[in-house]
């Protein structure tokens, strides 16, 4: 069975989307806490607080206009850049908004052929994903 790559702007919804979830679930890590709650806890969320900017952070500069053609070619880096907990993360967020991510997280899913990009090295699809202020300077 061949698993079809969504279209560019349904994958576009799903990382604004993405997005979205990240930084509710960082408002929530953020909320006050009762005193008597332990270290570990707090520290915790301080880790779980990092390991979604750290996973999200480039995003926004994945969909700005000038670099959208390249949405499914960042996704694809960041995924098999991604520690399987971050993975974990994308996928159960995509499942609960119904983002057919298979083309990307099935270990058997077929790479692009006109995918130069994705061949040119983490550093060229990295760039893609910069600030647009960094990128005008």
């Amino acid at each position: 069975m061949t698993i079809v790559e969504p279209p560019q702007v349904v994958t576009e919804k799903a990382v604004l989307q993405l997005l979205h979830l990240a930084f509710l679930e960082i408002r929530l890590y953020t909320a006050p806490v009762d005193d008597d709650q332990a270290l570990e806890t707090l520290l915790k969320r301080r880790k779980q607080i990092n390991e979604l900017a750290d996973l999200c952070h480039g995003l926004p500069g994945c969909v700005a206009p000038e670099r959208r053609h390249l949405v499914s070619d960042n996704l694809r880096y960041l995924w098999r850049t991604s520690s399987a907990r971050k993975q974990q993360w994308m996928r159960s967020r995509w499942d609960h908004l119904g983002y057919d991510h298979r083309w990307l997280t099935d270990s058997d899913a077929p790479r692009r052929a006109d995918a130069v990009v994705e061949d040119a090295g983490p550093g060229a699809v990295q760039s893609t994903c910069r600030d647009l202020d960094s990128s005008d300077t």
